[in-house]
């Protein structure tokens, strides 16, 4: 955590639906760029998606910007390759249940193949809830 710093943060919003691409270190130095891509998507319906395939770490700075997208959209963000470090952070918040992971990297493609399929809602190797169709209800 030095002064050579380098990260990222990209927001798009797509027919209603957002898009997240976070890379680097996402951290409390971020917070301004977290605040101005959480505010962009809120208007969102439906689940962000959030490709985290090149993030390398994440502090509370971040963890808060996806509680605030889970309440602003109603709907439990997509992290899609979320590293083993934020996956651990997941688990060790007990943030794991707010929000679905995607594994594009297993599925043999890269998260932005997953990120254009899902999008489209066609069911593609994405295995989040979001990206999936609906399931006929059990009685």
């Amino acid at each position: 955590m030095g002064a050579n710093r380098v990260g990222g943060i990209e927001s798009r919003v797509v027919d209603g639906r957002g898009h997240l691409v976070l890379s680097g270190e996402i951290d409390v130095a971020r917070s301004y760029e977290l605040g101005q891509a959480s505010r962009a998507l809120e208007t969102c319906t439906g689940p962000v998606q959030i490709d985290m395939a090149g993030a390398t770490f994440v502090d509370s700075a971040a963890l808060a910007m996806l509680a605030r997208l889970r309440v602003f959209t109603g709907a439990k963000p997509c992290l899609i390759d979320p590293s083993p470090m934020v996956l651990f952070i997941l688990e060790l918040t007990e943030l794991g249940d707010f929000l679905d992971v995607c594994t594009a990297t297993a599925a043999g493609a890269s998260p932005a193949e997953i990120t254009s399929t899902s999008t489209s809602q066609s069911g593609g190797q994405c295995r989040c809830r979001a990206c999936q169709p609906p399931s006929s209800p059990t009685w």
